[in-house]
């Protein structure tokens, strides 16, 4: 169906008026229009529709771009609320525990790699601007300290956790569809699948990368700055717990959306 606005315009395409002949005068030629002001007001006409046609376009254009923003924009806001929630200062590691990966987690499984992966980096960039966005107010000095790896390692944490949940729970899809799988049992299988991919993601690629950045800038052993991020695992299951259950409804949301 053409929408009315290209309607429009395409009949007013159809309706112009042709140039008269040169070689004929104006009163005697085969010109269709009573008179040019008839011409300039058809053309007139053709301007407003292509115009109504363009803002309509920009419109679409400003709603979309909304849309595709607002997420990753939540995501940034979220993170630095659960930075300005407190910290909890723990023994034997300059690392505090906060709320940060939670947001994280959550977002990782319920708005996909893209999105999740550019709230994260805008919440960085922020911090290296130099707000004091990171814990205990902390800002660029923050990326460069102890704490730093673990900062950075949000962003392969996070693009880990929601490729892996997201091709368990297209997997997860597939199969509910062809063996009539129990909404139960999928919402199971969807459970164990947000968790496994948490843990991967946050537990281990994440420790990593921030272990090996706090020995690094500390020159303490890795093996040392591997050890003491294990008093970091008890709270983050807990997390990761919680995270995949909120994650749940919306997964299950997509699902039936499909």
């Amino acid at each position: 169906m053409i929408p009315p606005i290209l309607a429009g315009i395409a009949q007013a395409g159809q309706s112009h008026c042709p140039l008269p002949n040169r070689n004929v005068p104006v009163a005697h030629s085969q010109f269709p229009c009573a008179t040019l002001d008839t011409c300039r007001s058809r053309t007139e006409t053709e301007g407003i529709l292509m115009h109504e046609l363009m803002h309509s376009v920009t419109r679409v254009n400003l709603r979309s771009l909304v849309r595709t923003l607002a997420p990753s924009l939540i995501v940034a806001l979220l993170l630095c609320g659960s930075t300005m929630a407190g910290k909890i200062p723990v023994p034997g590691t300059p690392v505090p525990i906060t709320l940060q990966t939670f947001v994280l987690m959550t977002a990782a499984l319920t708005l996909g790699w893209r999105r999740a992966t550019a709230g994260t980096v805008l919440y960085l960039g922020l911090g290296a601007a130099g707000l004091p966005v990171f814990s205990g107010g902390g800002s660029t000095l923050s990326l460069i300290g102890p704490s730093g790896g673990f900062l950075f390692g949000f962003v392969p944490s996070v693009m880990l956790t929601a490729v892996l949940a997201g091709t368990a729970n297209r997997a997860i899809t597939s199969l509910r569809t062809k063996h009539d799988m129990h909404p139960a049992l999928a919402g199971a299988a969807r459970f164990i699948a947000c968790f496994m991919a948490c843990a991967f993601g946050f537990l281990i690629a994440g420790y990593g990368f921030g272990a090996a950045f706090q020995s690094t800038v500390t020159g303490m052993p890795l093996g040392i700055t591997a050890a003491s991020t294990l008093v970091f695992v008890p709270g983050d299951l807990i997390k990761i717990a919680v995270a995949s259950l909120l994650a749940l409804p919306v997964l299950a949301s997509a699902d039936s959306a499909r």
